[in-house]
């Protein structure tokens, strides 16, 4: 879903679209139907409008990915000059461009529920979008070792759902990868990911940390408003799905960011969202289209509605996000690394050899 809009066409881009006098220029897998581009997936999209001599640019629910520009261009892979972080209407190009406002608030929502009926509430609603989700082109899943892709697979074995079960990384190469290599390899999400030519749709738990309050800046930031070092706890309990990650030397600047604060609840829940709210990672390569679920504000304000009781072993062991897969299959639970982001395949050598299935 990348694209660059400017007076002047860019070769480093296969598809070209001319239009009031700039170049619209894309990657593979955009639909161009009557004037309006479209690529994406409910959740991660964005349609390209070309009407009454201008071009809008409309990203939906939520704006997924970067924008860049400057006087002359605007695009979400290109550096420009001036990186927009606003929440608002953006006009460029003696305004003959236009990026609209995305639709989804952003406030953090009570929804007066007890701790046992949140975890059936987030169960139902996962249930029911994973369920809803349909589409003609094949879906391929590459067991990770991390707890977000075994709970979207567990909701797909729920409803059977057909996938295709991937023992190998691909990486298909393409005009548009090989000339934007050293761009796409600013964005850390897509310094390998799995790309193929043809149509196809790769499941990912991509910002399940997030939204599911395992990020670490998040979970330190909720420990502490409860009083709680979480890495001091971490420390005692090595055994811990976090501990390993959340101990890292590279999170020390986030922790330190919190401890420098001097947030309530109510302000630690609003910098939550604000944060996850500009934290783009995934937005489609060609005519891969990447399916992340979990890339959804609705689940994390339900998860920031828990009690500190109901939530402490989610920050320290993902454990609601494991009560899920377990409600499904028991036995996906062997898809989950003992420890995140650490030895995660030692354990699924026998699915990658085919000698298991899940």
């Amino acid at each position: 879903m990348f694209f660059n809009i400017s007076k002047e066409q860019n070769n480093e881009f296969p598809v070209h679209i001319e239009y009031a006098g700039l170049s619209i220029d894309l990657d593979n897998g955009w639909t161009v139907n009557d004037g309006c581009i479209y690529k994406g997936l409910p959740g991660n999209e964005c349609t390209i409008i070309c009407r009454d001599n201008a071009i809008i640019i409309d990203t939906h629910e939520r704006r997924t990915f970067p924008i860049f520009y400057n006087k002359d261009a605007i695009s979400n892979i290109i550096r420009y000059d001036i990186e927009f972080y606003k929440d608002e209407e953006l006009h460029i190009l003696e305004n003959n461009v236009t990026l609209i406002k995305s639709r989804e608030p952003r406030r953090f929502t009570h929804l007066l529920l007890a701790d046992s009926e949140l975890v059936d509430y987030l169960y139902d609603y996962l249930d029911k979008k994973i369920k809803n989700f349909n589409s003609a082109l094949p879906i391929k899943f590459f067991p990770t070792g991390g707890v977000d892709t075994a709970v979207i697979i567990s909701f797909m074995m729920k409803h059977k759902k057909p996938y295709e079960l991937l023992t190998a990384e691909y990486k298909d190469m393409d005009y548009f990868t090989c000339h934007t290599r050293p761009r796409l390899g600013k964005f850390w999400a897509y310094q390998n990911i799995h790309h193929w030519r043809d149509p196809s749709i790769l499941l990912s738990g991509t910002n399940g940390d997030e939204m599911m309050l395992r990020n670490p800046h998040d979970a330190y930031l909720i420990g502490k408003i409860h009083g709680e070092n979480i890495l001091e706890t971490l420390k005692e309990a090595p055994n811990k799905y976090h501990s390993h990650y959340y101990l890292r030397k590279k999170h020390k600047h986030e922790y330190d960011e919190v401890d420098e604060s001097n947030l309530n609840l109510d302000q630690a829940r609003q910098q939550i969202i604000d944060r996850n709210y500009f934290d783009y990672q995934h937005w489609h390569l060609g005519n891969t289209l990447t399916w992340t679920p979990l890339n959804d504000l609705k689940i994390i304000n339900i998860m920031l509605n828990f009690s500190y009781a109901g939530i402490r072993n989610q920050l320290l062991d993902a454990s609601i996000s494991k009560q899920l897969i377990e409600r499904n299959n028991p036995r996906l639970l062997k898809l989950v690394s003992a420890s995140k982001n650490n030895l995660n395949y030692h354990h699924l050598h026998k699915i990658f050899e085919r000698i298991e299935s899940i």
